[in-house]
């Protein structure tokens, strides 16, 4: 008997405190997991996702500092992750 496919959504995310919990929540409920990829948040966004690790945010990573908004690197780490 096949399983479903398991379907993760990778969220890359910066200073968004005010909305992911609602974004994930709702993932959650259509049964989707999500990865979170964290671009130098100031604004708690982190932290207000760690007490979901294992209940919906399968986890999260920081990516390295920069001062600077780069799209490429965070694309790039989306297609690290998906091979």
């Amino acid at each position: 008997m096949a399983t479903a496919p398991r379907v993760v959504a990778l969220i890359a995310v910066r200073n968004e405190a005010d909305i992911i919990l609602e974004n994930v929540h709702a993932l959650s409920a259509a049964g989707i997991s999500a990865y979170v990829i964290d671009d130098g948040s100031e604004d708690g966004t982190v932290e207000c996702l760690r007490p979901l690790i294992g209940r919906g945010v399968l986890g999260i990573e920081t990516l390295p500092p920069r001062s600077d908004f780069n799209l490429r690197r965070i694309l790039e780490r989306k297609e690290r992750l998906c091979r």
